[in-house]
């Protein structure tokens, strides 16, 4: 208990740390991001197989981002049949953290028995363009003929140290798109460890 208190505690200090501005990118449209994972080879959002796809930020060295990894493996196995992709993106500058690099990511997969692909956004160039704040962070996106629509911004759940009292906000997203239904939740509330983009992403 008292080590998640602290942990808590950290992650409310960062949020407080000017990360409540946040920018939001609902409703707007990209093309599809091209993606290297260092477990799964080259990802493509653009293969006709995937209707939606969940871009979850995470990375290393991030206590609440490290909470995450079984649900998020879990989400990916669930839902890679029914045509949505869940990808885990690491959107932190490994020039100032080391724990970041590929190698590091490399480790973590073994470490996490990471099946979900890994993908170190190494320029930062999605990070910056869907205004990521911190890790973990999720963004979804409904297909729109050649371009990819965000439907979902926020949280993955509320809850990271007990996933079972948790309101699953990105399963719940994904089932209402998969079912045809209007989301009931587009934006919820989230926090974690901040990410800081180097100055030519605008940041």
């Amino acid at each position: 208990m008292r080590k998640i208190l602290i942990l808590f505690a950290l992650c409310l200090r960062l949020h407080a740390n000017g990360q409540d501005e946040l920018v939001s990118v609902l409703g707007k449209q990209f093309s599809a991001f091209e993606m290297n994972s260092v477990n799964a080879g080259h990802v493509n959002m653009s293969d006709e197989n995937y209707q939606f796809v969940a871009l979850v930020f995470v990375c290393n060295h991030c206590p609440m981002a490290k909470l995450y990894w079984d649900r998020i493996n879990e989400a990916y196995k669930t839902y890679l049949p029914q045509h949505a992709l869940v990808v885990a993106v690491n959107p932190m500058d490994s020039l100032v953290y080391k724990e970041e690099s590929a190698n590091e990511m490399k480790k973590r997969v073994k470490a996490s028995h990471v099946q979900v692909p890994y993908v170190q956004d190494g320029s930062q160039f999605i990070a910056a363009s869907l205004k990521v704040p911190h890790t973990p962070y999720v963004v979804v996106f409904a297909r729109d003929q050649e371009q990819w629509k965000v439907v979902y911004e926020g949280g993955f759940d509320d809850n990271g140290a007990n996933p079972k009292l948790a309101t699953p906000y990105l399963t719940n997203a994904l089932n209402e798109l998969i079912e045809g239904k209007p989301l009931t939740m587009t934006q919820t509330p989230s926090f974690g460890c901040r990410v800081y983009y180097r100055e030519s992403n605008g940041k």
